[in-house]
């Protein structure tokens, strides 16, 4: 049974690519593609990238292409692989996203290499500049990243200043004992 957002589309000669948001059932939130000459599923996936506008299919290439509200593409292959991670990644920074800043900080294991601590710098910053009044815990959130990013290069400084910003909009943020203690240290 479908949900109302439930989408079948047949793209492809011999394919279909089915993408279902609902939340409430075995398959919820995943985007399936089927082989119909083959009968068999050939891939799913929950996106990464989030809930596309509309769904593309170039004919010059097997892939599936979920095209976002500004007109931001990123490709899936049609075993449900996200072959564009990389670029998305990029993009997201670059609009200054703190979920996605977090990710990529937690998968580096909080300690991230210089180059991506300087990238996430920058994504932040842009975030705290252009984010007009968001949620002060999301604003708590960006703060505390940016001052581990600025711990791993160096800027003891320019953390302890991150740090006490996040702890004065949010105190259970989680730096409280690292706050008192590069203080203690400077």
């Amino acid at each position: 049974m479908r949900g109302p957002y439930s989408t079948p589309i047949t793209p492809l000669t011999g394919s279909l690519f089915h993408a279902d948001p609902q939340p409430n059932s075995e398959d919820s939130s995943r985007l399936v593609i089927f082989d119909l000459e083959a009968g068999v599923e050939t891939g799913s996936c929950v996106p990464e990238s989030g809930w596309a506008a509309s769904y593309e299919f170039p004919t010059d290439r097997p892939v599936v292409r979920l095209v976002y509200l500004k007109g931001e593409g990123f490709d899936y292959g049609l075993d449900g692989t996200f072959l564009e991670r990389e670029k998305w990644v990029e993009a997201s920074l670059a609009k200054g996203d703190v979920y996605l800043v977090h990710r990529v900080l937690r998968a580096a294991g909080d300690v991230p290499p210089p180059d991506l601590a300087n990238r996430c710098v920058l994504s932040l910053d842009s975030f705290l500049v252009n984010a007009g009044d968001p949620d002060p815990r999301t604003r708590a959130l960006a703060l505390k990243l940016k001052g581990s990013c600025l711990e791993v290069l160096g800027d003891y400084p320019g953390a302890l200043r991150s740090y006490d910003l996040a702890l004065a909009l949010d105190p259970k943020i989680g730096v409280k004992r690292r706050a008192d203690r590069m203080r203690k240290e400077l």
